[in-house]
């Protein structure tokens, strides 16, 4: 059953029902789901109108008539729609006379000109709450006019009973040929109503419906729902609140159309701003969270109509206001009552968000950037974010952020960059589609696990950031076909299984370490000429390293060791002359470490460590300017110290122990090994004094930056009276 809204028209066509019918005309009305069956009376020649138990209109002046008709509350609606059902109904009872006949005639008449009055009283009732209501007793406000644009029919005046009356005497309005009566749609135009079969109040509107549904509310704003509609929304839940007290909301307008994200069609004018906004958030927040003054949502919402201006009418640019709700639920997510923003300038104030810390917009004045890095934010990212549709960068790496990665990443059709690096994140790595528009994802140092999904959809990804996290699964074979794919970072992971194949990829840094990957390296990932760092550490791989590795002509970090690696170095390592960091320690390499470092100018990280390697110790490595530290320990090495071991300015760490070594120390010059902090030459054949230019630099006292000299203390071995220790 379709409810019809009561007036003042509704309530005259009621009244002269009564004037037409018997002495006391007795009508039970239908009424709602769960609502009792309600007796109305209307009497002849009496200006009485009971309506129990609900409202009672006895010998009121027409100006407070009208007034407590516009000021009725929910349930006085309900009795009113009864009223105007029940004066339809009459309408289409058979007429037993010609007297009868000429009543029935005036009184379509009259109920045609009722509607004309109810659509124009209702569109006024709907503007007029978005005022403060008046006293009870005062005059009230002739209605506002409505817009040129708005489709309204001029009201035809009506006369209406005064107090001092005694009889019932309607203005005579000219006849008219009877109407026959068809369904009652939602359009204002003025159509008499088919016979209304009682039922259980249900909306159920047409999909090509275009005017609005009015749902009556009480002071607690509650959306209605629309079944079969696309984007409708169900009651939220009743909430209370002991310190805040929620928004009064006017009677609320829902079009029959389903929301979208960018809703520029607002009715402001039959909705109000308040109930437009809320109709236009609806596509980003549930409205019983909009609703809770409670939520961040609910925060966001009352910040845009609360005392603090804010600046933004939702009604001359719906989709400005929704970024700026969007960035208020932002901020009232990530602050919590034990921890706020270390900065918000700005932040919840009339000013544009546009100048809000950490915010960047277009010449449009849409939100394409938000940077809060390291600024203590806490709670976790809501889902309205998505109210940002031009948004291209999201930074909010270094805080303290918990939760998990929103859902409506997948929506943000714009977003290039998102970081998350740092905080305290959990649920999974890869909930939610990555869009296509995406370039660089980093999300490294959180709680996030499940595993690494197929990616091929974000086609434009660069950068794939997702290292010390809890990642398990393997490395999909899709990553192969991802061509703009520049770097890779899942180290400190659980991953297992083995290397994808690198054929078409073009990649500048892989860092796949301290995972337990295994198999041997793939040939493609040498034809990846580019990288300048390969970082497959503390894994499990096999197989041997190949000469391609000297196609590697950009590196700087070249990273192998703590695997299960075999055989020899080949020679074209000594042809990556741009590496810092050189470390293939903890596997089963052999052969010579060749001495080929004349080339290397910015090299400061030598590791051969715990491997089989033979020969001398390489002497050109000793002359690179910039080298600090050398391991070469746990190897059979063979013959002396390289006299030129003190030649490099920087040298920090030296360890030479756990080998086959032969001969003396050789002394130094008092400008030389300026930055020695350790020095372990100990299980090795050794023999003589520890120099004094040596036991030097520790100091007089012990104390200088020497802070670790161990060494084979006992004759026939090294004599050593300044060592830190002695095996």
């Amino acid at each position: 059953m379709k409810m019809i809204p009561a007036t003042a028209a509704t309530l005259a066509a009621a009244a002269v029902l009564s004037l037409l019918g018997s002495s006391s005309s007795t009508m039970t009305l239908a009424q709602p789901l769960n609502e009792p069956a309600t007796t109305f009376n209307l009497r002849r020649k009496r200006q009485v109108v009971d309506v129990d138990p609900w409202f009672q209109l006895r010998d009121k002046p027409r100006q407070d008539f009208l007034f407590e008709l516009q000021s009725h509350d929910d349930e006085k609606t309900r009795v009113m729609e009864g009223v105007t059902t029940a004066a339809a109904s009459e309408l289409h009872q058979p007429a037993n006379s010609n007297s009868e006949k000429t009543k029935r005639a005036m009184l379509y008449n009259l109920f045609d000109i009722s509607r004309h009055l109810e659509y124009s009283m209702s569109m006024s009732f709907s503007m007029s709450m978005n005022n403060q209501r008046p006293s009870k007793h005062s005059q009230p406000s002739k209605p506002s006019a409505p817009s040129a644009s708005t489709p309204v029919a001029a009201p035809t005046a009506v006369s209406m009973p005064t107090a001092a009356t005694t009889t019932f005497a309607p203005t005579m309005i000219p006849m008219v040929s009877p109407i026959t009566p068809v369904a009652m749609t939602n359009s204002p135009t003025v159509i008499p109503v088919s016979p209304i079969t009682p039922v259980a109040e249900t909306y159920s509107p047409t999909a090509a419906a275009t005017a609005p549904v009015r749902v009556a509310v009480s002071n607690s704003p509650v959306m209605s729902s629309l079944t079969n509609e696309p984007g409708a929304v169900s009651p939220p839940p009743t909430t209370t609140s002991t310190t805040t007290t929620p928004m009064s909301f006017s009677a609320t307008m829902i079009p029959t159309t389903s929301s979208s994200s960018n809703s520029s069609n607002v009715d402001c004018v039959s909705l109000g701003k308040q109930d437009a906004f809320l109709q236009t958030l609806q596509a980003y927040t549930d409205p019983s969270l909009l609703l809770n003054p409670s939520t961040p949502q609910g925060k966001a919402f009352q910040f845009m109509f609360g005392s603090s201006s804010s600046g933004t009418d939702p009604c001359a640019n719906p989709s400005i206001a929704a970024q700026r709700y969007g960035l208020a639920t932002l901020y009232y997510a990530t602050t919590t009552t034990s921890s706020s923003w270390m900065n918000a300038t700005n932040w919840l104030t009339a000013t544009s968000e546009c100048t809000w810390l950490g915010v960047t917009c277009n010449a449009n004045g849409n939100v394409v950037g938000v940077k809060l890095d390291a600024n203590n934010l806490s709670g976790s990212v809501p889902e309205e974010i998505k109210a940002l549709p031009s948004l291209q960068t999201m930074e909010l790496s270094r805080n303290a952020l918990t939760g998990s990665i929103p859902t409506a990443i997948t929506s943000l059709s714009s977003l290039t960059k998102w970081d998350v690096e740092r905080n305290q994140l959990t649920g999974q790595a890869f909930g939610s589609p990555l869009p296509v528009s995406l370039q660089s994802y980093r999300i490294s140092n959180n709680q996030l696990g499940g595993s690494v999904p197929d990616l091929s959809a974000a086609s434009n990804l660069k950068e794939l950031w997702a290292s010390t996290n809890a990642i398990t699964g393997t490395l999909p074979s899709s990553l192969s076909v991802m061509t703009r794919l520049e770097s890779i970072f899942l180290y400190e992971n659980d991953m297992i299984g083995t290397l994808p194949d690198f054929t078409n990829l073009d990649l500048e840094r892989l860092q796949l370490q301290n995972n337990t990957l295994s198999g041997t390296i793939p040939p493609s990932l040498w034809t990846n000429t580019r990288l300048m760092d390969l970082r497959l550490d503390a894994n499990q791989l096999t197989g041997s390293v190949p000469s391609e590795i000297g196609d590697l002509a950009a590196i700087f970090d070249l990273r192998l060791a703590n695997n299960a690696l075999a055989g020899t170095l080949p020679a074209e390592i000594a042809r990556l002359s741009t590496l810092k960091f050189l470390r293939v320690n903890d596997n089963k390499f052999a052969g010579t470490i060749r001495d080929a470092f004349d080339a290397f100018t910015v090299l400061e990280y030598v590791d051969f460590s715990k491997n089989q390697f033979t020969g001398t110790l390489p002497t050109s490595v000793f002359d690179v300017p910039t080298v600090q530290i050398l391991y070469f320990y746990e190897n059979a090495l063979t013959g002396t110290i390289p006299s030129n071991y003190g030649d490099s300015p920087v040298l920090r760490d030296l360890y030479i122990q756990d080998n086959l070594l032969t001969g003396m120390v050789p002394s130094i010059t008092p400008d030389q090994l300026q930055a020695f902090t350790e020095f372990r030459l100990e299980k090795n054949d050794i023999s003589g004094t520890m120099p004094a230019s040596i036991c030097a630099l520790r100091g007089p006292n012990n104390d200088t930056d020497l802070v670790t000299l161990i060494s084979d203390c006992a004759a026939p071995e090294i004599e050593c009276s300044c060592c830190t220790e002695c095996l």
